[in-house]
């Protein structure tokens, strides 16, 4: 009963007109984890703030993350809730989820979603999310294994308890003060809270080229010697560039990437790629929403390995990568050559992704400097 009536007081804070509601503050991700043990079992094996190094694309999240029967090398199941700002248009599930809604409180929208186990790959998770206007909370589960629908298994945190973290009203972006002093309580907390000023944008330099394209879709063991790029010379002034030793990635690996940033044309290249009778039938233009983007190539001939390039025109300035084998040799077959440089998995990707640029969040610049120095 003691809990029923506090969040009937809450509920009252956040939602009746003309109530004496208090000031609203921005939520902490220690906060956000004392909701959670309103909930959820409180025999953690640890707490902290949610990991959002790789989540660029929820920036203003605030989480937490608790692990439960962590043994030996097993970090243990994850239990994480967070709030987090969305976009206007309506939640969309992943085509890798099976989705259903739920019944929610007033006129919340709640989603259920799961995905089952892939034997010897992943033992599947659990979501709910609760839409609320702007923005959502949501409440994710890992670890055991999900072979149908997680209402019908015996899970050691089961839906209900994710439910009922994911539409506690407490759980906003902005809270009252009396959560956020409450979240100092909780015990056990290791920390981990993120730098807001690591979303600043800031000048780029040559490797944060090779940071941001390592930073937005990993693979870091994959590359070696991160240095500075002579391509960014063909590129003019204000060009930046970073070059790597890639392995293990494409067909034609162990090659040499470069990845440029310009707020020039290269003025080795027509102002149409594939008008360029350099790379006459073999160039290729696609779509790309920050600007068109061109694959085009030179194969390899006789002791020459060739290279191909993808580059992107944006508004303010050209992004571009290129890809030189070491060893083997770029085929003529536009299709092969796409596969022997990774196209769809590496070079398109890279120059479409917006960290990558003349300008970058700060948080890259740090990444950079830590995994490979100063530029």
């Amino acid at each position: 009963m003691r809990r029923l009536g506090v969040l009937l007081l809450l509920f009252s804070a956040f939602a009746l007109p003309g109530a004496q509601a208090q000031e609203l503050v921005p939520i902490t991700s220690r906060a956000v984890a004392w909701v959670m043990l309103q909930h959820a079992p409180s025999d953690t094996d640890s707490r902290g703030a949610m990991w959002t190094d790789k989540w660029p694309t929820l920036r203003g999240v605030k989480g937490a993350d608790f692990r439960y029967d962590a043994r030996g090398d097993s970090d243990g199941d994850l239990l994480r809730a967070y709030v987090w700002p969305r976009a206007d248009e309506p939640y969309a599930c992943s085509e890798y989820s099976t989705c259903v809604e739920l019944a929610g409180p007033g006129e919340t929208q709640v989603i259920l979603g799961w995905q089952e186990l892939e034997p010897e790959e992943d033992p599947g998770i659990v979501f709910v999310t609760a839409i609320h206007g702007t923005e959502a909370s949501t409440a994710y589960y890992a670890g055991p294994s999900i072979t149908k629908d997680p209402r019908k298994l015996d899970l050691p945190i089961p839906v209900e308890t994710l439910v009922a973290i994911a539409t506690d009203p407490r759980l906003r972006l902005q809270t009252t003060p009396d959560v956020v002093a409450a979240g100092e309580t909780v015990a056990k907390w290791k920390g981990g809270e993120q730098d807001p000023s690591q979303w600043d944008i800031v000048p780029s330099n040559h490797r944060a080229q090779i940071g941001a394209m390592l930073i937005s879709r990993g693979g870091w063991a994959y590359y070696k010697r991160v240095r500075r790029s002579p391509q960014r010379f063909a590129f003019g002034e204000g060009a930046l560039g970073g070059r790597a030793d890639r392995r293990w990635i494409a067909e034609g690996d162990p090659s040499v990437i470069d990845v440029v940033a310009s707020p020039n044309w290269p003025r080795w290249l027509a102002e149409k790629p594939c008008q360029d009778e350099k790379f006459a039938g073999r160039c290729r233009k696609f779509k790309g929403k920050r600007g068109p983007v061109w694959f085009f190539y030179k194969p390899g001939k006789g002791t020459q390995p060739g290279f191909a390039w993808a580059l992107q025109r944006r508004v303010d300035q050209v992004i571009a990568m290129r890809t030189q084998p070491r060893r083997g040799q770029i085929p003529k077959g536009f299709r092969a050559a796409q596969l022997s440089v990774d196209w769809w998995g590496s070079m398109e990707r890279t120059v479409k992704q917006p960290l990558v640029g003349v300008t970058t969040e700060r948080r890259v610049l740090d990444f950079t400097r830590e995994q490979f120095g100063r530029s």
